[in-house]
């Protein structure tokens, strides 16, 4: 299924449209028109207006899985409030909007219900979120108690969010109010509703003149399993797990990794597995994105030239290798789209658009002559063919981008952000020793922070871009990433760095194996560099 460029178009013109005029006021012959389309045309990529409300849904539940892995260490209820005040600051700008919703929010017949049955997947995909909450929490419930406390969040959270709606206040101390009394009451009930009650907590009970913890427990747990929990099939979820599990061999992990990176716990697992149980649960492909493959770097003491290589094959192979494997398991597969992000950060990283545009029909060539019949390509091109190539990098910053200095913020106190940032930074000056020889080392350091803090912000952007066009999509990253992401960093190829990949590297072929390194590193060895059909390939060592 190739993406719908239209699609991406028709929904944010309309969220804008609704965020102007309210849900009620805009027709559907505006959204096409402001989208520059025909209705039938905008029919077919959603039948109903709640469908564009629906996907808002989507945006939010991305947020929320990037803010759970960023959750600092505490206990469950202080994880909880963390999370909440994030979340708030997400809806805010959408307040108005979802206020004048709030009416079809609470019918769970409708379309845009959030306890109704097309909320399904989203419901399911928030209580996973609170499952790796809970599990990294340093009180963490034991297994027998998990559910309870799952629960207990996923109730308070949507008290908070509907508080929040009713709330027109200016001032942000009622809320605040608000997620602090929803993180005691988390606490109280975590004391009050063991699973296995003492008799000193049910005098207590009885003393207080409350209803048994029993049926206080068992009646939340009927409402949560008849009501807002969709229903829990074992045989697909194991399936899933197993998927997972396999994938998990192949993750590139930041530095610092535990034991979850030997054997991954569910905690690792929580923010992925939702993905893949409702493929598994359709009968459908898996659906994996991985923005990558962008343009080979300009620095020439890292690449064989501007094209693609025997690096670029053996990854696709390897990620072709994947979906195999997984269709072993499970017979519909998984299907990989390669989000070349080249067109993104072409002019920050220093390189041409035609040479991005030659990459990619290269690319392309590969992947059919290859034969990796599970992998196809996804770029910017494919969204707005109508623009100039910095019209459309534009247009994406204008949709998705966020302020430089949120992201500053962000990685000064979120550890996998500052490895993240501490990686592109030294990609960067490397890059740039060559692009700017006569500059000292310190003004090349102060360049590229500059420039790596605006190569993550479109990377960021690009990747909220994906989101939309792939709301289901398990996220495959290239860089290294912490075990409770919510990406899953993957390996391309076997090196000694874990941030290196086949476009900022060569391959080296030592006697028997394939490595990734750098061009210079390859020289110095004495490796001989082999052309393939008149073009660079690789570099070989010869056996002494």
């Amino acid at each position: 299924m190739q993406p719908d460029a239209l699609k991406i178009v028709l929904l944010n013109k309309a969220l804008e449209l609704f965020r102007e005029q309210g849900f009620q006021n805009v027709t559907y012959q505006q959204i096409a028109s402001a989208s520059d389309c025909g209705l039938d045309e905008a029919y077919v990529r959603f039948p109903r207006k709640e469908l564009f409300v629906v996907a808002l849904y989507h945006r939010f539940c991305e947020d929320l899985n990037a803010f759970a892995s960023e959750a600092p260490h505490g206990t469950a209820s202080t994880r909880f409030q963390y999370l909440n005040r994030r979340l708030l600051q997400t809806l805010e700008p959408h307040r108005g909007l979802l206020q004048n919703l709030l009416p079809l929010m609470l019918d769970s017949s409708t379309r845009v219900g959030v306890l109704g049955a097309h909320s399904n997947t989203i419901r399911s995909g928030v209580q996973a979120i609170y499952r790796l909450l809970a599990l990294g929490a340093e009180d963490a419930p034991q297994a027998d108690e998990l559910d309870q406390i799952v629960q207990l969040m996923y109730f308070s959270h949507l008290g908070l969010i509907f508080l929040f709606l009713q709330d027109h206040r200016t001032d942000p101390e009622f809320m605040e109010n608000n997620i602090q009394l929803a993180g005691d009451l988390i606490d109280l009930g975590r004391k009050l509703l063991p699973r296995r009650a003492t008799w000193l907590s049910t005098q207590a009970f009885r003393v207080m003149g409350l209803p048994s913890a029993d049926r206080l427990r068992n009646g939340m747990e009927r409402l949560m399993t008849g009501f807002l929990h969709p229903a829990h099939d074992p045989v697909h979820y194991s399936i899933a797990e197993n998927i997972l599990r396999n994938l998990f061999r192949f993750r590139r992990l930041q530095s610092g990794s535990d034991q979850c990176a030997k054997t991954p716990c569910d905690q690792c697992l929580a923010l992925h597995i939702e993905r893949i149980h409702q493929a598994v649960q359709a009968g459908v492909p898996i659906t994996a994105v991985l923005p990558a493959f962008p343009a080979k770097s300009p620095n020439l003491g890292k690449v064989t030239g501007p094209l693609p290589d025997l690096g670029e094959e053996l990854a696709l192979r390897f990620l072709q290798d994947r979906c195999d494997e997984i269709r072993e398991i499970y017979p519909p597969g998984m299907r990989i789209v390669i989000c070349s992000d080249g067109r993104v950060f072409s002019d920050v990283v220093g390189v041409e658009d035609n040479t991005v545009t030659a990459y990619r029909a290269e690319l392309t060539r590969m992947i059919a002559e290859l034969q990796t019949t599970s992998i196809s390509m996804f770029d910017l091109d494919d969204l707005h063919t109508d623009l100039s190539h910095q019209q459309m990098r534009s247009w994406l910053m204008e949709q998705y981008g966020e302020p430089t200095e949120v992201l500053e913020r962000r990685t000064a106190t979120v550890p996998q952000h500052q490895q993240l940032f501490n990686g592109i930074h030294r990609f960067m000056t490397d890059d740039l020793s060559v692009r700017m020889s006569g500059e000292s080392r310190t003004q090349l350091r102060k360049i590229a922070k500059e420039l790596a803090f605006e190569v993550i912000r479109r990377s960021n952007a690009w990747s909220r871009l994906v989101a939309d066009v792939f709301p289901d999509a398990l996220r495959f990253s290239i860089h290294p990433q912490s075990v409770h992401s919510d990406k899953i960093g993957i390996m391309l190829g076997e090196t000694e760095d874990p941030w290196l990949t086949p476009w900022h590297g060569v391959v080296l072929l030592e006697i028997s194996r394939y490595v990734l390194t750098h061009r210079a590193v390859a020289e110095q060895r004495g490796a001989e560099l082999i052309f393939r059909d008149g073009r660079p390939s690789h570099f070989q060592l010869s056996p002494k």
